[in-house]
C-alpha cells in the first residue's frame, strides 16, 4: 500500500464553508451569533492535555473519562487551572490560536476543543479564552471557544461543518493499540468525518511516525486503504507533557511529524 510523501503546505487556510452550524448542541457555552460575516469553524481534538496521564492498565490516580461529577475548572484558581502557570501545558493550543486568528483576519473564528477528560477539557477552554483576551482577538470579529466533549473517534464531526480538524500527540501506545485493534472504527471514521474539511482529511501530528507508517502500510489493517501525507503547519507543534520540565521532552521529539490522513483520491 502506497503512503504519499508530498511537500504539500498544510496550513489553516481561511476558505469558510457557505452554511455553518446555528445550534451545535455543544457542552458549555451557546454557538455563535450568527452574522453577516462568515465563520471559519476548527476543531482541535484530545486538547485537553491532562495532568493525570492515561495508563493501559489505568492506574488508580488517572483521570475518569466522562464519569467526573465535579467540574473545578470552571471557577477554580488552582495551577491547573491558571493562565500563566498552564503556557507550557497548551503552548500547542496557543500556538494554534494565534495562527488561526493570523490566517483568518476578515472573519469569524469559532474554535471547538475536545477531549474524553471533562476538567482537562475546561481548563483548556478556560486558557483559550484567556488566550485570546489577552491578545485582543475577541476585539476584532466574533473569536469563540466551545467545548466538545467525548471519545474523538465517536463524535459526529460533520454536523459542525469544520473548516479544519487538528488531532497533535496523542500518547503513542494507547493510540497505537486502539487503532490497530479496530482501524475502521477509530481512524476510518474519524477520517470519514473530516472528508468535506478544507484539506480533505484532518491533521495528525504524532511522535510515533514510523510505528503510524507501518499500521497504515499493512493492508490486513487499513484495508480501507486510508492515505497519509507529510505536510507541515507553519507553526510550532512541539510535544508538550504538563508538568514536566521541557528539557526532558526532547526524546519525544526524535520522530515527531506533521501528517494529513484522508480517505483514497480525496
Amino acid at each position: 500500500m502506497d503512503i504519499s510523501w508530498t511537500d504539500k503546505q498544510g496550513t489553516i487556510n481561511n476558505y469558510a464553508n457557505s452554511s455553518k452550524p446555528t445550534e451545535p448542541g455543544t457542552y458549555l457555552n451557546k454557538s455563535v451569533t450568527e452574522t453577516k460575516l462568515e465563520t471559519y469553524i476548527h476543531i482541535e481534538l484530545g486538547a485537553g492535555n491532562p495532568t493525570q496521564v492515561y495508563q493501559f492498565p489505568k492506574r488508580d490516580n488517572a483521570s475518569v473519562p466522562l464519569e467526573q461529577k465535579d467540574i473545578h475548572a470552571r471557577s477554580c484558581k488552582c495551577s491547573d487551572c491558571g493562565y500563566s502557570s498552564n503556557q507550557h501545558r497548551y503552548a500547542i493550543l496557543a500556538n494554534t490560536i494565534d495562527a488561526l486568528a493570523k490566517q483568518n483576519p476578515e472573519q469569524n473564528v469559532l474554535i471547538y476543543l475536545n477531549d474524553i477528560d471533562w476538567v482537562a477539557m475546561d481548563q483548556s477552554c478556560k486558557f483559550a479564552r484567556e488566550h485570546i483576551r489577552v491578545n485582543g482577538y475577541e476585539k476584532r470579529f466574533t473569536f469563540k471557544v466551545e467545548a466538545l466533549p467525548g471519545d474523538y473517534f465517536s463524535l459526529n464531526l460533520k454536523q459542525y461543518k469544520p473548516n479544519s480538524v487538528h488531532l497533535k500527540n496523542p500518547e503513542p501506545i494507547p493510540f497505537r493499540n486502539t487503532i490497530t485493534t479496530n482501524f475502521k472504527g477509530t481512524m476510518h471514521h474519524l477520517t470519514t468525518e473530516c472528508s468535506e474539511c478544507d484539506a480533505g482529511g484532518f491533521y495528525f501530528v504524532t511522535v510515533d511516525t514510523n510505528a503510524m507508517i507501518v499500521i497504515f502500510q499493512r493492508e490486513e489493517i487499513n484495508k480501507t486503504n486510508l492515505i497519509l501525507e507529510n505536510v507541515s503547519l507553519d507553526f510550532d507543534t512541539t510535544y508538550h507533557l504538563p508538568k514536566i520540565d521541557p528539557n526532558k521532552e526532547s526524546a519525544y521529539l526524535q520522530n515527531r511529524a506533521t501528517l494529513l490522513c484522508k480517505l483514497p483520491f480525496v
